[in-house]
């Protein structure tokens, strides 16, 4: 038995709608829920969606139709009717069980101030059993706590093909301070200017690092209080730094500073972080902004929170 909500934002930051359902209440280890979502409605049951379920079995007869004619009309055999009930049959089963593996039970997830959780729900046991992965999406489900966690990595590649828009990948991953995977969100969605509808997984990957960003900035704040730097790791090796007066990025053996009033802002831009400097000039000729690949900072967001409200830009 479902239980309703109270008053709650979803994961895009609208009010929840009173018809949306969960099959239990938040739990309690992740704190006050900041959003949450589900895909059940009120009066539906804890089954596949009817639109899977259709898409399921129109490819279903569209595949067993081609094959049998295939075989029917095939030198081989001959129109042999016996044959071809007999591997329409086979087949049968085979997408069967493929139809169920591709079908997307309902789910639900929350985020809270000291983590996230994430919920599959269906009718069907092997549905839920395989719902960790569905079209090649890796799915982490169950409760996260953020303080098991040191960093957060993430990033978004739009496809292309022939110039054409074909689908975004996202991920979002979690590791302990030795740098070992504790919890990743990955998913392919399609929307072209960047805003899928309300039941995209990408909604609570969002939701889940404003979370993340609003515990972790804290923890940030501390260190450099104690030691007077706080460090963002780089996937690549090295970190970002920074300090009560500037910052400084060590990549391999390069280290650049930006001290004082020497940075004058920093913006998140096509998938860079850029560090506009006092050198920085426009121009065929100019020396642009200091950029580093969003993916590659641990804690991005932190970082760019903390060091606009630090340095004031």
């Amino acid at each position: 038995m479902t239980q309703r909500t109270g008053q709650l934002r979803d994961h895009t930051g609208q009010p929840l709608e009173d018809d949306r359902e969960f099959s239990e209440p938040a739990p309690v280890q992740i704190g006050a829920v900041q959003s949450a979502f589900s895909t059940l409605r009120h009066g539906e049951t804890p089954s596949f969606s009817k639109k899977s379920i259709a898409q399921a079995t129109i490819y279903g007869v569209l595949v067993v139709l081609l094959l049998g004619t295939l075989i029917y009309f095939s030198p081989q055999f001959g129109k042999d009717t016996g044959i071809v009930w007999g591997a329409g049959g086979f087949f049968s089963l085979i997408l069967l069980f493929m139809g169920i593996a591709a079908l997307r039970p309902h789910e639900y997830s929350y985020t809270g101030e000291k983590g996230i959780a994430r919920f599959y729900f269906s009718s069907s046991g092997l549905a839920n059993l395989l719902a960790r992965e569905v079209k090649g999406t890796t799915r982490s489900t169950g409760v996260f706590l953020f303080d098991q966690a040191r960093v957060l990595y993430n990033g978004s590649i739009r496809h292309y093909t022939n110039g054409i828009y074909t689908g975004t990948d996202t991920s979002f991953t979690w590791m302990d301070g030795d740098g070992k995977p504790l919890y990743t969100l990955a998913s392919h969605y399609y929307s072209y200017k960047e805003n899928p509808g309300s039941e995209a997984s990408v909604h609570f990957f969002r939701a889940a690092e404003k979370a993340w960003t609003a515990w972790v900035v804290e923890k940030h704040r501390e260190e450099r209080e104690r030691q007077g730097k706080t460090g963002f790791p780089l996937r690549s090796g090295g970190a970002i730094f920074l300090t009560r007066h500037g910052l400084t990025v060590r990549e391999g053996k390069n280290e650049t500073e930006f001290l004082g009033d020497s940075l004058k802002s920093i913006s998140l831009q096509q998938g860079q972080l850029c560090l506009h400097h006092e050198g920085e000039k426009a121009g065929l000729f100019g020396k642009g902004p200091y950029t580093i690949a969003y993916e590659q900072i641990g804690n991005v967001q932190a970082l760019f929170t903390l060091a606009s409200e630090t340095l004031k830009f």
